[in-house]
């Protein structure tokens, strides 16, 4: 059986190495998260707008949508 003293130094260890890892591993999550690339609904409603505006034409609106679906 830990004495209370053993018990304290066993959370004292366990908080030092788990709560560095977790922040560790959150900033890396965090950092990385935002680089995704833009979903493809999003880059279609991009071209749908870009064609309401007549930026493209039909033939090539057709075209580049059809290249990202």
């Amino acid at each position: 059986m830990l004495l209370p003293g053993e018990l304290l130094a066993v959370f004292l260890a366990l908080t030092l190495w788990v709560a560095p890892v977790a922040i560790i591993a959150w900033l890396v999550v965090r950092a990385t998260g935002g680089a995704r690339p833009a979903p493809p609904l999003r880059a279609v409603q991009l071209l749908e707008e870009r064609y309401a505006r007549g930026e493209l034409g039909r033939e090539e609106f057709l075209q580049a949508k059809q290249d990202l679906i």
